[in-house]
């Protein structure tokens, strides 16, 4: 909207003790050419917001809509001049119907009152002319950190509107319930200090922005508020917390506690190894640990520490000698081999499949980690990425070509190897890497030896080698595993491709039963036609003959004309407190297809029922606007109750189609007993990525179902009728009904 003051276009100064002039009578005269009344003057400085450039009034059912306004968010009661502000009041001017709340109001401004004395001089938060925070991109960064006075620290939050900087937990690899969000103003917000709930953090957390798209000031997710998207993807980032967790235990425990006693005897004898080592010193240092065992060897564990301490004595004596004297023979003989063996390396690996044993979609990755040996070329203390490819990118190379990879482990092993990135990135990290290059790609190293490109597809999807990356799970705090649909090959290393084995199909027998016995001969006295009474079976028993018994003509008794089974169809429609991300299954009967119809005994507490698309984010539905198959609505209502649905019998319709973009489109469920997500979604099979519901009775989202994957969060999962549901997709698409 473009507000023109009545002589000035900046930042307009009025004394505290006048009037802004208001809208309202604006509607009344049918258009917002309006001056403040004549009580009013112009020479005694107020402000009269004069006009709305290319705005024009409205009269809904022969009344004008009309302007009323708001003071800190309380609606006002003075008429239509807006007095007695004080500064740092908010002050709103609302357009919409008559008794319309903030949430339904057509348009509304917004204006920031600073009261001259109070603040001398306009300050940067009192600016009424745009600024160039509209053009924002929006970005959120935060470092590894620990939880501190149950508060995490967000480094920049950069965004295009008011906002917020909401903290969510990990679920699998990705972003979970939220446990603590701060409010944001449009542009650049430092250090944002958000209170979390610790008793639900995890060792991985993500700082994500939502929008403020409901009512101002308060936080609506699941809701309005929905996560800010740039190219299709949520604006996050992931999290180490390095302290403060609650199952974080500092405290020194009774296991490690090293004393004198009869089964520890370093002696020279036949059974004590002690190895010439640079990691093992027989001195009273830490490096040196006495692991009391039955085989009583002084090798290297974690477990056992002898430190220099007063709870630790070592001190020569006829039991425990632990310093260097002549009984001590610290020298190189034959009988003593203790060699560095590779236990790093297979933990890592140990690691990576245990991590991956629920996931039902990487199981030949899995089989491959465990036929390798590249745990040995690993360091248990780098960072690395994992890339795993899933079991259908494994089948695209082949039973035979596979079966030769899986039995040549110096192949396995290389292929495996150009699958680590040496490095810790999330894909949101690596998204803004390649939005930052100046060819929108990078090169990153791996462990084979050889460089991957990662770079974006036009929609924003991460890839490496033009291969898409579906998620990511963080293993490890210095492991994390993306999800890809293809399979690396590493340069000049030729994939085997063995000739299939040629076995001579034997020509299958073929039983040609003659039926000269049986004439079916077509006479206008015998209709055969496929029916229950008829049985024509070419046997020698079976006598098809034109007789008066066997006629099957068409009767009055056999009608094919489509009918509807029932009359009238119903469907309940629960609604429970709070919002409801609801859909109708089929198309609902005429006159009882609208919003208001559908909706009308429903107190919906003066909000708006809203639809969404990626574009256009979260719009209100037109009262009269007719519920349609595949549109996912939300709804809110301020108690439990129950609304019918009139389900269309009308046989004469086609099934329904729905126009899918790049990202999250609000989407609903088209049949009246619940399929998987597989069946469901088989028009976009191999377009979609999650699909997410929402619990609408604890007001909180489930977790997403994610295709081509099985199990507890996999396309094998059911999708429900009359449910809302969140569908990302990676390119336009259009989703087919399931039924009509």
């Amino acid at each position: 909207m473009n507000i023109t003051p009545v002589n000035s276009t900046e930042t307009y100064e009025v004394p505290q003790t006048t009037v802004l002039g208001a809208l309202d009578a604006a509607s009344i005269l049918g258009s917002f050419e309006y001056q403040v009344a004549e009580d009013l003057p112009l020479d005694e400085e107020n402000l009269s917001i004069l006009s709305i450039t290319d705005i024009e009034n409205e009269i809904v059912n022969e009344t004008p809509n009309n302007w009323t306004f708001w003071v800190n968010d309380e609606q006002a009661t003075t008429g239509p001049a807006v007095t007695n502000l004080t500064d740092g009041d908010n002050l709103t001017f609302s357009y919409g119907p008559p008794s319309h709340t903030l949430e339904n109001a057509t348009y509304t401004l917004m204006v920031n009152v600073t009261v001259l004395g109070a603040v001398v001089t306009p300050t940067p938060t009192v600016n009424v002319t745009p600024t160039p925070g509209a053009n924002v991109t929006p970005f959120v960064n935060v470092s590894d950190q620990p939880i501190e006075n149950d508060t995490v620290i967000v480094d920049n939050a950069t965004i295009n509107q008011t906002g917020w900087a909401d903290i969510h937990a990990d679920l699998n690899g990705t972003p979970g319930p939220i446990i603590g969000y701060s409010q944001i103003t449009e542009g650049v917000n430092e250090n944002v200090s958000v209170e979390i709930e610790v008793e639900n953090a995890t060792p991985v957390l993500y700082a994500m922005l939502h929008i403020d798209a409901g009512e101002p000031g308060v936080h609506e997710f699941p809701g309005p508020d929905v996560p800010i998207l740039v190219n299709g993807s949520p604006v996050q980032q992931a999290f180490n917390v390095t302290g403060g967790l609650p199952e974080e235990n500092v405290t020194p425990t009774p296991t490690v506690n090293v004393t004198p006693s009869p089964t520890v005897n370093v002696t020279p004898s036949p059974t004590v190894n002690v190895t010439p080592s640079p990691t093992v010193n027989v001195t009273p240092t830490p490096t040196v640990n006495v692991t009391p065992s039955p085989t009583v060897n002084v090798t290297p564990s974690p477990t056992v520490n002898v430190t220099p301490s007063p709870t630790v004595n070592v001190t020569p004596t006829p039991t425990v000698n632990v310093t260097p004297t002549p009984t001590v023979n610290v020298t190189p003989s034959p009988t003593v081999n203790v060699t560095p063996s590779p236990t790093p390396g297979a933990n890592i690996t140990e690691q990576i499949v245990e991590g991956l044993s629920d996931q039902e979609n990487l199981t030949t990755f899995v089989e491959a980690v465990n036929n390798s040996t590249i745990g040995e070329e690993l360091d248990e203390n780098e960072s690395y990425v994992m890339c795993a490819p899933t079991d259908d990118a494994f089948s695209g190379l082949g039973n035979r070509t596979l079966s030769v990879i899986m039995g040549d482990t110096m192949l396995l092993n290389k292929i495996l190897s150009y699958h680590v990135i040496q490095g810790d990135y999330t894909i949101e990290e690596l998204v803004q890497l390649c939005e930052n290059s100046t060819d929108g790609q990078i090169s990153l190293p791996t462990a084979e030896g050889s460089e991957v490109n990662v770079s974006l597809t036009e929609d924003g999807q991460l890839t490496i080698n033009n291969i898409i990356v579906v998620t990511q799970i963080q293993i490890t705090n210095y492991i994390v595993v993306y999800v890809i649909d293809g399979v690396l090959v590493p340069p000049d290393t030729p994939i085997p491709t063995p000739t299939p084995t040629v076995t001579p199909t034997a020509t299958p027998t073929v039983n040609v039963t003659p039926s000269p016995t049986v004439n079916v001969t077509p006479t206008p006295t015998v209709n055969v036609t496929p029916t229950p009474t008829v049985n024509v079976t070419p046997t020698p028993t079976v006598n098809v003959t034109p007789t008066p018994t066997v006629n099957v003509t068409p009767t009055p008794t056999v009608n094919v004309t489509p009918t509807p089974t029932t009359p009238e169809e119903t469907m309940d429609l629960q609604l429970y407190e709070g919002w409801n991300f609801v859909s109708i299954p089929r198309s609902l009967s005429a006159g009882n297809d609208t919003a208001a119809s559908v909706f009308a005994d429903v107190d919906t507490g003066g909000r708006s029922i809203y639809t969404h698309t990626p574009a256009g984010g979260f719009e209100p539905l037109g009262e009269s606007e007719i519920l349609e198959v595949l549109e996912g609505y939300w709804v809110y209502s301020t108690e439990e109750t129950t609304v019918q649905l009139m389900l269309s019998t009308d046989p004469v319709r086609a099934p329904a189609l729905k126009t899918l973009s790049p990202g999250w489109n609000a989407i609903g469920y088209s049949d009246l007993t619940e399929r998987s997500a597989d069946e469901a979604l088989i028009s976009v099979e191999d377009n979609w990525v999650y699909v997410v519901g929402y619990d609408a009775e604890e007001q909180s989202y489930r977790p997403a179902l994610i295709n081509n994957v099985t199990g507890d969060q996999g396309e094998n999962q059911r999708l429900s009728p009359t449910e809302g549901y969140w569908l990302f997709v990676r390119e336009d698409g259009r989703l087919a009904a399931i039924s009509a």
